[in-house]
């Protein structure tokens, strides 16, 4: 611990002080302070004795603020009515009870944002609450007018304490829902955070919008709130903010063009019983998502199935398969391995009145007996282990099949190494891939195939791939052809690349082959991109990639030049080619005021562009 050595007694300056154990055995007088601390209750018992009237007074004052404390902690949607009632119940009879009150709730609402609704539900039950001043009983002080002075002094400070500024107008806007907080000061919360424009100021705006402005277009406001949207726009198309506010404000510009429906819907507190309810409808899906799995696996498998005969399985009356009998009175019921019963309706499966129109009549199959002996059918195909597929090659399939389970054994272990590759395990397994026999041209086509697959559907790791790529640059064996022609691995894989660069964009129509062909792209570009930072790469190639990609200017291809310059910049601008990045990001900076890409597009290429303006170096 670094304290001083007690087996060294030489070191300490003066004698031992032996101090004698103490003896319990008597009676100990224990001292007491003057002021030692006493129940609440106690000091109210016994307040005219020690403090007076005026003492008495606080006591009871610090009670009433403990309780309504206690209340706001446990407030929850379930228990509110209950709390509720409790809050109206307590006496709260002077200026002073009421402004602390007051004080504890609207410091509960701002800390606690995510309940600013449940807190604004109380407020609007409390509403009517007035109390006599204390210089003037005539005059009385309102519990709402309390509250909302609160809230304006505190929306002043906007850029003084950014977490309370962002609960204050969160809390405003559930006042408002509630209806109290008039219109009119929504609209002058909204003009002021308009006239600030600070980034504080502007993600206030955003947060105070997104919760009134549904009711303010519904309460004849749509030309002023038309009138808020047009200088949002326009201080998105300015490009002075950072780029999260701009984000924050294009995302609030989607929110009204949806009609103020949220992405995510109700993110505010819920109910158990909702909470619950939510957790057994997820269960219920899982549930028949697997049965729906385990019950499609068996109908491929050919093992029978729901609607058999719809599916053209061809199954004869004794054939050892299942299938489920129907009659035109019951339609049929599946029940799948974890005991809950599957309508047809719930599997996708044809409905009564579809039955109906098909002529041919169910096949219903007997239920093998599995008493006896069961002889098992074996495959002419039936898969084998290639090392089986090589010991009776000669005997079963002639001279070639060892070679063929031999490329097949190779494939497989290079397959089983990429599983396996990650930074701390590169150097043991770059030794592996390259003590490997590849020495047949198919062979070395066919390892580069599998490694360039893997690097192009996991982008995240194509960095390591790359790495791999570099260890087999040398790699060359003859052509089947020709054994004086060799074909290096550096050149499959490049040209590999280049045909998966060229390809066109898919249909339009079929969204499922559009998101890989996107994906692939995208993995392709950033293998292409990690390949150039170890040299598998020349400069010309991605010159000539960055020039094609901004000729092309359709969307998957401008995101495919954001995610290649990222990576590369950094390197071309080293290399002399900056007046050649300066042309590129000139046409970028184009194409953003152009306005003609989507919103998703434009940010990335602004993204792109404050990369470069960082010196290439990414935020954290």
């Amino acid at each position: 611990m670094g304290g001083r050595d007690l087996s060294q007694p030489g070191q300490r300056s003066g004698p031992q002080k032996i101090i004698t154990g103490v003896s319990f055995s008597g009676h100990v007088q224990l001292h007491r302070t003057e002021n030692a601390w006493k129940p609440a209750s106690k000091m109210q018992v016994r307040g005219g004795e020690d403090r007076g009237a005026e003492d008495r007074e606080e006591v009871k004052t610090k009670e009433l603020f403990g309780r309504v404390r206690s209340i706001l902690n446990k407030l929850t949607p379930e228990m509110f009515q209950q709390l509720v009632k409790q809050m109206i119940e307590l006496t709260i009879d002077t200026a002073e009870r009421l402004t602390g009150v007051v004080d504890i709730i609207f410091e509960k609402a701002i800390s606690e944002p995510h309940f600013s609704g449940t807190y604004a539900n109380m407020c609007h039950c409390l509403r009517e609450l007035n109390v006599p001043t204390s210089s003037n009983a005539a005059i009385m002080l309102n519990f709402r007018s309390l509250l909302l002075n609160f809230c304006r002094m505190e929306f002043e400070k906007v850029n003084k304490d950014h977490r309370r500024s962002l609960g204050n107008v969160k809390f405003i806007s559930e006042l408002y829902r509630v209806d109290m907080v008039k219109e009119a000061i929504v609209h002058m919360c909204i003009t002021t955070l308009l006239e600030n424009r600070s980034e504080e100021a502007l993600e206030c705006l955003c947060c105070l919008l997104s919760n009134v402005g549904r009711k303010l277009e519904f309460e004849n406001s749509k030309p002023r709130v038309d009138q808020y949207f047009r200088q949002v726009e326009w201080i998105v198309k300015e490009g002075k903010t950072t780029s999260r506010i701009r984000f924050k404000l294009q995302d609030l510009m989607d929110l009204r063009q949806n009609n103020w429906v949220p992405r995510r819907g109700d993110q505010g507190p819920k109910m158990i019983i909702q909470v619950h309810k939510e957790a057994e409808l997820e269960k219920e899906a899982g549930r028949v998502e697997v049965q729906q799995h385990l019950l499609l696996k068996e109908v491929s498998n050919g093992r029978g199935g729901p609607f058999p005969a719809y599916r053209g399985s061809g199954l004869q009356q004794g054939e050892g398969k299942r299938t489920i009998p129907t009659s035109a009175k019951c339609s049929p019921v599946i029940r799948g391995k974890l005991g809950k019963t599957i309508q047809p309706s719930e599997m996708g499966g044809p409905s009564l009145s579809q039955q109906a129109q098909f002529t041919e009549p169910h096949k219903v199959v007997s239920t093998v007996a599995f008493g006896g002996d069961v002889q098992l059918h074996i495959a002419g195909n039936a898969w084998k282990p290639a090392d089986k597929k090589l010991a009776g090659c000669n005997q079963d399939r002639g001279v070639k099949d060892p070679e063929a389970a031999r490329t097949e054994e190779l494939f497989g272990r290079v397959r089983s190494i990429l599983n396996k590759l990650t930074p701390e395990m590169f150097q043991q397994l770059a030794k592996q891939m390259t003590e490997l026999t590849i020495d047949t041209a198919e062979r070395l086509m066919g390892v580069v195939d599998i490694i360039f697959e893997k690097a192009i559907s996991e982008p995240h790791f194509s960095g390591t791939y790359a790495n791999m790529c570099h260890c087999l640059r040398e790699l060359n064996v003859p052509t089947g052809s020709n054994a004086g022609v060799t074909v290096n691995f550096r050149l499959l894989l490049l040209n590999r690349c280049r045909k998966e660069f060229e390809k066109g964009s898919e249909d339009g129509k079929n969204i499922r082959k559009k998101t890989d062909h996107r994906r692939r792209s995208l993995g392709n570009i950033k293998f292409i991109s990690e390949l150039y930072r170890v040299d598998m790469v020349k400069e010309a190639i991605v010159h000539m990639c960055i020039t094609t990609l901004l000729e092309n200017r359709s969307e998957e291809a401008l995101e495919c030049l954001c995610c290649l310059l990222s990576n590369v910049g950094r390197k071309l601008e080293c290399e002399n080619s900056k007046p050649r990045v300066d042309q590129y990001f000139r046409q970028v900076e184009w194409i953003v005021k152009e306005g003609k890409t989507s919103s998703r597009i434009r940010f990335k290429l602004q993204d792109l562009m404050d990369l470069r303006q960082d010196l290439d170096v990414p935020a954290a």
